[in-house]
């Protein structure tokens, strides 16, 4: 299970969370590295009602 998680702060700053510690990236063009997945996660991910709806269906098929 990946544990590994980073946060954007005004698309000038990137915080990377590992297991071991933290990364605090700077340059510009990793920082528009991270900027680039972060919209391609955007591009893939649910919000609202379809969001839901997935939630719930995996939640019913968890027997919950």
């Amino acid at each position: 299970m990946p544990v590994e998680g980073f946060n954007i702060f005004d698309g000038k700053q990137v915080q990377v969370e590992l297991v071991s510690g933290e990364l605090n990236i700077t340059q510009g063009w990793e920082v528009s590295l991270y900027l680039e997945r972060f919209h391609a996660l955007g591009d893939i991910a649910d919000f609202g009602g379809e969001a839901r709806r997935r939630i719930a269906a995996a939640r019913a098929a968890l027997g919950e």
